[in-house]
């Protein structure tokens, strides 16, 4: 039996959905650069590690923008 394959990137719209985004305001950050993504066809695919670097980028903005 084989085992369950992990996703190795979201949609732009499934990103959306995981940080708890509007679908547009994930694509302004796609488009923007903010969020590292690659174009696959006509879609847009996000790489897990982009997500979380992204994430951790916005953690530490939120740490100094408190001191």
């Amino acid at each position: 039996m084989r085992e369950p394959i992990s996703k190795l990137a979201y949609s732009v719209e499934e990103f959306a959905h995981v940080v708890g985004l509007s679908r547009n305001h994930a694509y302004a950050l796609v488009r923007g650069g903010e969020v590292r993504a690659v174009k696959a066809g006509s879609r847009w695919i996000i790489p897990i590690k982009a997500v979380e670097r992204w994430l951790e980028g916005q953690e530490s903005r939120d740490t100094s923008s408190k001191v």
